[in-house]
């Protein structure tokens, strides 16, 4: 019986600290900075595979990534459905 209350007692202190046991702001801080890694760089699949079409939409992207901080390209293919089930 007392090993497993040390068990059961190891799991919600598991559950209730983490495994690091960090506070409320250092879990915050980290979800903070690993989305900002994330969210750096952008891959937009789409059907345009024209350079006129693809370039007229990569330069509205660029616009749009510029004004945002984030970094965008388009990949235009006609298959790009079985790209990205493939990604």
């Amino acid at each position: 019986m007392n090993s497993l209350s040390l068990v059961l007692d190891s799991l919600l202190t598991w559950l209730a600290h983490g495994l690091l046991g960090a506070n409320w702001w250092q879990i915050l801080l980290y979800t903070f900075v690993t989305t900002h890694i994330t969210i750096v760089s952008v891959t937009v699949f789409g059907v345009e595979d024209s350079e006129n079409e693809a370039g007229a939409m990569q330069d509205a992207l660029t616009v749009f990534g510029e004004a945002n901080g984030i970094d965008i390209v388009y990949v235009g293919r006609r298959d790009f459905e079985q790209q990205i089930n493939a990604q």
